[in-house]
């Protein structure tokens, strides 16, 4: 039997969340049943050049991902029908979109497309132009009748796309995402990453991983760092990190007097050393379908303190592997990071919980297993 061909078709191979995914899918495919490429609508970046050195073709349309665009429809037709794979998988909302059509004109046997986030206008996170809601609502549940499966990172996403879109709830596979261990090694390790930050041994660091934008709410992040420093002074916060929301945390940072106890280390890939050098992982993020730096604190051994919504009570679990406290509540968030600064065998507890956790469910090899299953379910390949 021959093997089967996949596309994978991103909207670019730069650092995210889910280009990261992807390296851990083709690192742990099973070559002997998956011959696998890799193509996106715009440049490639530093996660192409990581795939290429895996031994797998990655190409770029250079082409732009606006959802009104038919020349880059029509890019992605040609380079599948050039392709011919049995198997396209698309990822994020304007490349399934563009993939998907482009899929159907070329004639591709099965569509997967994969979703991460919700729809929420509200906190400013966009799958779509809220302006042409109706249509694109009205085009992706078209699309969707199309497509053997869509991928959600959480049941959370996929009861929310599919209540927004009105597509049937049987037509999503969750699939929960997973921490890479290679990018979680430490070098340096814990003691020689504090000493080198300038962490003193009875510090308490609260740690934050993710891009810099608004829907990670780092305004509230401060106000709550804040206000548990004048209950605990010995606090000190690191995050990790890079985006167009710096200046204003910049700016915030000066306003509530935290200069000299904040400190912005920029984007980092390899972060086991300094996420193994925080106590308490914090996330106020306001819109968050997973949250893949939970897992990988988590599986460092770093209890989390997060707001309770979307996706993150699957991978969370509150009072086990962390605490999770009402949406937007400042100040019970800084009770949270309160709560664990002071209790150092509450930290341990949680956080030796959440290895567990995390060893359990959120492995690469766990990952991968699931997505080969479902190619194995809807490849025309494996039907003959």
């Amino acid at each position: 039997m021959r093997r089967t061909k996949i596309v994978y078709l991103h909207p670019s191979l730069g650092i995210g969340g889910a280009e990261e995914l992807r390296v851990i899918t083709l690192k742990h495919l099973d070559r002997a049943r998956f011959d696998a490429r890799v193509c996106c609508l715009g440049d490639l970046g530093p996660i192409g050049a990581e795939i290429a050195a895996l031994g797998y073709p990655v190409d770029a349309l250079g082409r732009s991902d606006r959802t009104f665009d038919l020349g880059t429809t029509l890019s992605v037709q040609s380079y599948l029908r050039a392709h011919a794979p049995d198997i396209v998988q698309t990822s994020l909302f304007r490349t399934n979109w563009h993939g998907r059509l482009g899929g159907l004109l070329a004639r591709v046997p099965v569509l997967i497309a994969e979703e991460h986030g919700f729809h929420d206008p509200a906190v400013g996170f966009y799958r779509y132009s809220p302006r042409l809601g109706a249509m694109f609502r009205m085009g992706d549940r078209w699309l969707a009748g199309r497509t053997a499966a869509i991928i959600a990172c959480s049941k959370a996403v996929a009861d929310s796309i599919a209540a927004d879109e009105g597509i049937p709830r049987e037509r999503f596979v969750v699939i929960p995402n997973a921490a890479d261990p290679e990018r979680l090694a430490p070098v340096d390790g814990r003691a020689e990453t504090r000493e080198r930050l300038h962490y003193g041994h009875d510090e308490i660091v609260v740690g934050a991983v993710s891009a810099l934008t608004p829907v990670k709410g780092y305004d509230l992040l401060l106000e709550a760092f804040a206000e548990a420093r004048r209950s605990i002074a010995g606090l000190r916060l690191l995050v990790v990190g890079d985006g167009p929301a710096r200046p204003a945390i910049e700016a915030g940072i000066a306003r509530l007097g935290l200069a000299g106890h904040v400190r912005l280390a920029g984007r980092i890939r390899q972060l086991g050393d300094l996420v193994g050098a925080m106590d308490v992982f914090a996330s106020a993020c306001l819109s968050e379908g997973f949250g893949i730096s939970f897992v990988e604190a988590m599986a460092l051994g770093v209890p989390c303190v997060a707001f309770r919504l979307g996706g993150i009570p699957e991978v969370v679990v509150d009072g086990e592997t962390g605490l999770l406290v009402p949406p937007r509540d400042v100040h019970a968030f800084a009770e949270a990071l309160v709560r664990l600064a002071g209790d150092a065998r509450l930290r341990a507890k949680l956080g030796e919980a959440g290895r567990t956790r995390v060893a359990a469910h959120f492995t690469p090899e766990r990952y991968a297993d699931a997505m080969m299953a479902l190619y194995d379910r809807v490849s025309p390949v494996r039907a003959r």
